[in-house]
């Protein structure tokens, strides 16, 4: 197991609310992760990390990336098939879509079956990859959840809402990334995201 970013970028995450769209798991940031668990009391919340961007992702996104987090993970499974549930969010939605700023997201998988890396975050409708300009309000909307700004504890933002808990102003729903695989055979696994177009929004 490797992570190349700011070690201030990777967490686990566990909270007991029903309105993020998974409980627990793994959350990599294009920032400061603990930012994440805020209210969502700032439309422009991020933090400029100043690291490198990733080749793989700008081939995606179709722009220069800047402040990746990536985790590669070595595994043998015992099955013919893996899965994984996981949400993309971003600070640029929802007024910098199709904008320049499409922060990007994806699955790698490369073993044997993949003769190169094999992208399997992608839409189930579309085969689209995970980004802001694909996946928001206009396009790809059954798959885009609006988190709106905190205005603190009332009839429609109490205590238990999405924004009470979670800083980013939109996200997508539970996506699944699954690949075949051939039993007992080693792969290699890299979670990928990263800021397009500046380094600040995370």
């Amino acid at each position: 197991t490797r992570f190349q970013a700011n070690p201030n970028s990777i967490a686990t995450f566990l909270t007991t609310s029903d309105k993020l769209p998974i409980q627990s798991g793994i959350i990599m940031t294009t920032g400061i992760v603990n930012w994440a668990a805020y209210p969502n009391d700032s439309p422009s919340s991020g933090c400029a990390m100043f690291t490198p961007g990733d080749s793989r992702l700008e081939k995606i996104a179709g722009a220069r990336t800047s402040d990746a987090a990536i985790l590669e993970i070595e595994f043998v499974a015992n099955t013919d098939e893996v899965s994984f549930e996981y949400f993309f969010a971003s600070e640029e939605y929802p007024e910098y879509v199709n904008k320049g700023v499409n922060d990007v997201f994806a699955f790698f998988i490369e073993g044997p079956g993949y003769d190169s890396l094999y992208n399997i975050a992608k839409l189930p409708t579309t085969g689209e990859p995970i980004s802001v300009d694909n996946v928001n309000a206009q396009k790809n909307s059954e798959f885009y959840i609006e988190n709106k700004p905190w205005r603190g504890f009332s009839v429609d933002n109490p205590g238990t809402s999405l924004a009470s808990i979670f800083q980013f102003d939109g996200m997508t729903t539970v996506l699944e990334a699954k690949a075949k695989i051939r039993p007992y055979a080693t792969y290699k696994l890299t979670m990928a995201i990263a800021d397009v177009g500046d380094n600040i929004y995370d």
